[in-house]
């Protein structure tokens, strides 16, 4: 096991794809945890009478190396006498009520859609324990709040459990308490349950049938709006939700390209700030078909910023949720799906029958590619494998629509070269 150091620790807050754990020699059972956010946080694994504990004592570059060697020593010593109990919360934060309106005050800074979140704090943490002490909080007080939070399904009793954890080591970090009852803990024994990830897919043949509904008239200006913006979902592997806020400003018709602006890209705020500091662009490229889609959406926008606008207000982008809506009510003749799930569509397709290499596929996402030592020293640019994997793309949707159309064309498997 490495011995740790400070030039170890500035290269972990890169984001990772997965968090990741490294050791230290000189301060054993101290860990350091780095993951996608790029933040890095350190902690002591504890053999306690209750079992292993595993205990967040600080984060980095804000408490230093030595600092936590320093604490991980006095955790232990205190942990051998039997006298690792809790610290005494200052006034200002003496109930759970006030370290949720610390806690809350925190994720709107770091979060940049902190909502749901904190009407869950609000729904389901406050009304159980809000007058409890921060310092008898305990595991079974955390309990009760899970088992009544997973009344109202399986996932939402998940993301209390995981906000509980997350507002006790918070409680940890601000010196407020000096353990965590919540970390290393299953809440899955209490029923509560991340949901099921969603496999749902378009085959080639649900594609074509899906294109050509969608390029029946429209009855009213919104719904023609919702059908282009499906139109090009099913072109590009964008996000359904950036591309409602797709604005003008950032298409170029004339080079084929979307720069995605960064706060519609899936980063963190911190690392959005990174990349807002660096320069860095994410540009897509679009094909021939997306550019026509774009070229009737110009004359059905009416002069608005968005490219796809509200139907009742053009200042303002299409709702996911109408899109979404208009999905779920409409007649498709195939099993139901989600607008999620055409991005899902194009990745697949792109290798189980373009057979187009993952990296260009995962670039297309805008999916992070590599390991960060890898994305360190990889400088490439994929925008035209991207174009040709794209443009490969319109032409295998576009089939698959004439063979729904008429299905005694006959059409090759399309494989190219890129395979």
């Amino acid at each position: 096991m490495p011995q740790l150091t400070d030039a170890t620790l500035k290269a972990l807050q890169t984001p990772h794809r997965e968090r990741i754990e490294v050791g230290d020699t000189q301060a054993p059972g101290l860990r350091v945890r780095a993951g996608k956010t790029g933040g890095v946080a350190f902690v002591l694994y504890l053999h306690a009478p209750e079992g292993r504990r595993v205990l967040t004592i600080g984060h980095y570059p804000s408490m230093s190396l030595v600092a936590a060697r320093a604490r991980v020593r006095e955790l232990q010593a205190a942990n051998r006498d039997g006298q690792l109990g809790r610290a005494t919360a200052p006034p200002e934060v003496e109930t759970m009520v006030q370290l949720a309106e610390l806690f809350t005050g925190n994720l709107t800074q770091r979060r940049k859609r902190p909502k749901r979140a904190i009407a869950s704090i609000k729904t389901y943490i406050i009304p159980v324990v809000g007058e409890l002490r921060v310092v008898d909080f305990r595991w079974s007080d955390a309990i009760r709040v899970i088992e009544g939070a997973t009344e109202n399904g399986p996932v939402i009793g998940k993301l209390v459990a995981d906000l509980l954890r997350q507002m006790m080591g918070f409680a940890v970090f601000r010196d407020l308490v000096q353990v965590n009852p919540c970390a290393g803990r299953d809440s899955s024994e209490l029923g509560t349950s991340p949901g099921t990830p969603r496999e749902r897919f378009l085959t080639g043949e649900e594609i074509g049938l899906v294109w050509n509904k969608l390029n029946e008239k429209a009855n009213t200006r919104g719904q023609r709006t919702r059908r282009l913006l499906l139109r090009l979902l099913m072109l590009i592997p964008s996000r359904p939700g950036a591309v409602c806020r797709m604005r003008w400003q950032d298409v170029d018709l004339a080079a084929g390209t979307w720069t995605v602006p960064l706060s519609d890209r899936k980063l963190s705020k911190k690392r959005e700030a990174q990349m807002r500091a660096s320069g860095n662009r994410y540009v897509l490229p679009l094909g021939p078909a997306a550019l026509g889609v774009l070229a009737e959406a110009k004359a059905t926008a009416g002069g608005s910023p968005w490219v796809f606008p509200a139907s009742k207000d053009k200042t303002k982008p299409t709702s996911p949720v109408g899109v979404a809506e208009q999905v779920t009510n409409t007649t498709w003749g195939i099993a139901p799906w989600h607008p999620h799930d055409l991005r899902r569509s194009v990745r697949t397709h792109s290798r189980m029958t373009l057979k187009a290499p993952g990296d260009v596929a995962e670039a297309c996402l805008d999916h992070t590619i590599g390991t960060a030592m890898e994305r360190v020293y990889n400088r490439s640019n994929l925008a035209g494998e991207m174009r040709e994997l794209l443009t490969r793309w319109e032409t295998f949707v576009l089939d698959r629509a004439t063979v729904a159309t008429s299905p005694n064309v006959v059409t090759m498997q399309l494989t190219g070269a890129a395979g």
